[in-house]
């Protein structure tokens, strides 16, 4: 984070939604799904108040990982306490998180009901998500160009290579059919270690059956754009974050849900 970039959040013992956060509309999905994104230069807020609102765990990772990753890590998580805090109800410094081997997080159990969640974060771009009794997973992913483009879309597309039209895919599809089998991974605990394949709406998928969706939202980088086409932005380089580069304009966001 550049030196005296601010954001303003709520203090520790604080619940609900920041302003700057989004809301995606999943009301046609169930009842008890919730589901949070934002972008860093959406969400005014004190750094330190974030960080107030980690574990020691999670502010020790938060130390270890590389200055222009930091901010997005450390808001996702805090986001993801605010959430759940406002689902149970709880204080959110006070939720304990553990994991399953392999990484995939417990739900939350508080009076009977048990509150499932999942993250992600991308660049400047976060996503939080949390259904009751349900497993779920989110991913979201910032635009940027795609390396071994040909390789992902012949795993990731129902089409193999090409795109709509029939021509080759458009890097902005490989990302939009990816954040839909990274959300089931996460959902069916297996991550990177499910294989690649294409996504439907609904599928059987280790031992469940699930619905995989693509949200709607109107995220996208922060960025100011003057009448002659001049981009203003004042967040840290993201470049080389997963070896590509990164572009302006709408993410992709997902969530995989149990039928």
């Amino acid at each position: 984070m550049s030196q005296g970039q601010t954001w303003s959040l709520p203090s520790p013992r604080a619940s609900g939604r920041p302003a700057g956060v989004h809301v995606v509309d999943t009301e046609a999905l169930a009842p008890t799904v919730r589901v949070w994104a934002a972008a860093l230069g959406s969400v005014e807020a004190d750094f330190s108040a974030l960080l107030d609102l980690l574990d020691d765990n999670e502010n020790a990772v938060a130390a270890r990982r590389p200055d222009h990753k930091r901010p997005s890590y450390v808001l996702a998580h805090a986001l993801r306490r605010l959430l759940l805090a406002e689902c149970l109800p709880a204080e959110p410094g006070e939720l304990v998180f553990t994991a399953r081997r392999g990484g995939c997080p417990e739900p939350i159990s508080l009076g009977g009901d048990r509150w499932y969640h999942s993250l992600s974060h991308s660049g400047p771009f976060v996503a939080v998500a949390a259904a009751r009794d349900r497993p779920l997973g989110v991913d979201i992913e910032g635009p940027r160009s795609i390396r071994n483009a040909n390789t992902l879309a012949a795993a990731l597309l129902p089409s193999g290579t090409d795109g709509a039209g029939g021509v080759a895919a458009t890097d902005a599809e490989i990302l939009a059919a990816w954040v839909r089998w990274e959300a089931l991974a996460k959902a069916t605990g297996e991550g990177m270690l499910r294989r690649l394949h294409p996504v439907p709406d609904r599928l059987w998928a280790n031992g469940n059956r699930w619905r995989v969706h693509s949200l709607s939202h109107d995220l996208r980088r922060d960025l100011h754009v003057d009448q002659h086409r001049d981009v203003h932005c004042d967040l840290p380089d993201l470049h080389q974050d997963r070896g590509t580069d990164i572009r302006y304009g709408r993410a992709h966001l997902a969530l995989a849900l149990a039928d």
